[in-house]
């Protein structure tokens, strides 16, 4: 009996075609589970930070002083809110997590877009991490660990070695002079920062076009390589650079210690010149300045607090960024201001690199504040204004204990009048004055006529007055509607 060859074929086809299938099946499943997987899961995948940061020995060098932040990209398929929480390798530095930071970090997933992560390395008192360290720093790798709070699924965890540094002091004094000698060149001053601490480990000194060198420095603090004359002595014969009648720079350093001078070669122009001055450490971070042949300006004065509402017996810092500078201030009104030694203030007052005021009374004072120092022009002067709230102190006086006078404002026609109350009976006014204007009036407690024409506003309303053979002296706040 003959087999039919159609049917043995279509037979043969049908037990390929099957086998195809089964094969496929089979192999298609571990595929399937992964194409699964990976779309329930949201790892992080890279990261960025918010700057460029030098990389040596593995680590990334994040230079102390502000808070640095870091960036995260994650695959979240399924736009999953997480619990991400941050470790690091030292027990001191603690760990944060987005319902929970610390005071060294805070990390949160964004709101705005779920495959993003920030975490923040603060700079704040108390945060250990980023404060100065010398040498070569603190290891502060930060472990990223992501999990899904509903199911508790644990998604890994991401770590970046990053170690925090000190970035190196910032040369001191640069300033360019002129030679003064036949072939008369520029000449860069400065003094180095001392190698220790924080800057023992400083490897580099870069100086910029036109000069354009690059000098080693030593273990010692010396200077090598490069080219150029290198003094370290002050000669006395350099002299300031004038340009267009304005005041040449003048080293204000100190000559002999950490003294450095380039003589650059370079001949005199009509114009003002600079050299920026960068400094690098072995870390790879730096700090760069600007050495000039003009004075620098000195900076504005800065207030802490700055201008606006404080309470009576309130300090207010006024400082300058150079602490060699003198900072000057005076103010509008100097009724119950005290110094930072506790002594009364009545006029003009300095100090070296600060001045400290405290307010004693309620009122409104505008306090005027500049900087000074040889080599460079005086800073702008900037006002602060502050209103000193809160209770001011009474007067003591004996028999009597602590009284509080009072003022009364009336309007008398299109003027104003003031009255003072609160005194003994017996006391006697000798003095009403607004800014030190004299108010005419009988001496006696009632009504003192205000200058005509005073605007609206609140004035500080002093009184002195005479009490069983005793001055007193005292300062009310007083609102002319």
């Amino acid at each position: 009996m003959k087999k039919n060859k159609n049917s043995i074929g279509t037979m043969v086809l049908i037990a390929i075609v099957s086998l195809l299938f089964v094969g496929c099946d089979y192999f298609n499943r571990p595929l399937l589970a992964y194409l699964e997987y990976w779309t329930n899961v949201a790892q992080i995948g890279k990261h960025e930070f918010d700057d460029s940061y030098p990389e040596t020995k593995g680590f990334v060098n994040l230079p102390s002083g502000a808070d640095r932040v870091i960036k995260y990209y994650l695959t979240n398929p399924q736009n999953y809110d997480l619990d991400v929480t941050v470790k690091f390798p030292e027990p001191d530095l603690g760990m944060a997590s987005n319902s929970m930071p610390s005071d060294f970090a805070v990390i949160e997933q964004s709101t705005q877009d779920k495959n993003i992560i920030y975490l923040t390395l603060k700079n704040d008192v108390g945060a250990i991490g980023l404060l100065p360290l010398d040498g070569e720093g603190k290891d502060i790798s930060p472990t990223v660990v992501v999990t899904e709070p509903s199911s508790g699924r644990n998604f890994g965890s991401y770590t970046i070695p990053i170690r925090v540094n000190s970035a190196p002091s910032p040369i001191l004094y640069p300033v360019v002079l002129r030679s003064n000698t036949a072939q008369e060149t520029y000449v860069i001053c400065f003094n180095l920062p001392e190698m220790t601490g924080k800057d023992r480990d400083l490897e580099i000194l870069t100086v910029s076009a036109p000069f354009e060198r690059t000098y080693t420095i030593n273990p010692d603090g010396s200077l090598a390589g490069g080219s150029g004359e290198v003094i370290t002595t002050y000669d006395e014969n350099w002299q300031p650079i004038t340009v267009a009648g304005e005041e040449g720079a003048v080293f204000t350093g100190d000559k002999k210690k950490h003294f450095f001078a380039l003589v650059t070669g370079l001949p005199l122009s009509d114009t003002k010149t600079s050299f920026t001055l960068t400094l690098t450490d072995t870390c790879g971070l730096t700090s760069a300045v600007n050495a000039s042949s003009q004075a620098p300006k000195l900076e504005t004065v800065t207030a802490t607090p700055e201008s606006g509402e404080i309470e009576v017996d309130s300090k207010v810092v006024f400082s300058s960024n150079v602490p060699e500078s003198t900072v000057h201030v005076t103010c509008d009104n100097y009724t119950d201001i005290i110094d930072g030694n506790g002594n009364p203030v009545t006029g003009e007052i300095t100090g070296s690199g600060s001045v400290t005021l405290t307010f004693k009374r309620k009122g409104t004072y505008t306090v005027t504040a500049w900087s000074v120092l040889a080599g460079y022009a005086t800073s702008e002067r900037i006002d602060f204004t502050y209103q000193v709230k809160g209770v001011t102190p009474g007067i003591e006086v004996p028999g009597l204990g602590e009284i509080y006078p009072e003022a009364t404002v009336s309007q008398k026609g299109q003027n104003y009048t003031v009255s003072v109350s609160g005194l003994p009976e017996q006391a006697t006014i000798d003095r009403l004055s607004v800014h030190g204007v004299v108010l005419n009036g009988p001496g006696v407690q009632n009504e003192y006529d205000l200058p005509e024409g005073i605007p609206a506003g609140t004035y500080p309303l002093e009184v002195i007055f005479t009490y069983n053979g005793v001055g007193y002296n005292t300062v009310i706040e007083i609102t002319i509607p």
